[in-house]
């Protein structure tokens, strides 16, 4: 269960769906919560800048690459837990949520059928389309506290 990170071959472009980006310095894919937490005190401890990127379907990166370490999230899962009640991955695409919670009769998150993101960035970012957001209908989300540090701050990962 050990991470693979790659030097400087994986091209942004590969991560994004507009298709443009040059090559990160750094890339690795994590597909659990400890993975994510490894690779992400992995660049701290070498003072190296990083991005957790999901589908890349809301990312524009520079055509001269990244100078630090680029986390693909394949936290992809989905797990009933009573009917109406998910728990998602955070790199579980949104778009499949939407259209398996409305194919099993519950409203509220159709309109996530049409994001390309996942579920992470979804609430990360509070997506939305016709006029609905995400943040009205998550009910909970589980973040990663301490040892994640950025300029000298704590700060909370969605995980």
């Amino acid at each position: 269960n050990r991470l693979h990170f790659v030097r400087g071959e994986k091209r942004l472009s590969d991560l994004s769906t507009w298709g443009i980006g040059g090559p990160c310095k750094l890339f690795v894919q994590v597909f659990d919560q400890r993975q994510l937490l490894t690779a992400i005190r992995y660049c701290n401890e070498q003072s190296m800048r990083y991005i957790v990127v999901g589908k890349g379907s809301n990312c524009l990166f520079d055509d001269l690459g990244f100078d630090g370490c680029v986390i693909l999230n394949c936290i992809v899962f989905l797990e009933k837990i009573e009917p109406g009640l998910y728990r998602a991955g955070s790199g579980y695409p949104v778009n499949r949520l939407g259209f398996q919670t409305a194919s099993e009769g519950f409203t509220g998150l159709e309109f996530a059928g049409g994001i390309p993101g996942t579920v992470g960035g979804a609430v990360y970012m509070n997506a939305g389309a016709n006029g609905q957001i995400v943040d009205i209908r998550c009910g909970w989300i589980q973040i990663q506290w301490g040892m994640i540090r950025d300029s000298n701050r704590i700060m909370p990962r969605l995980v």
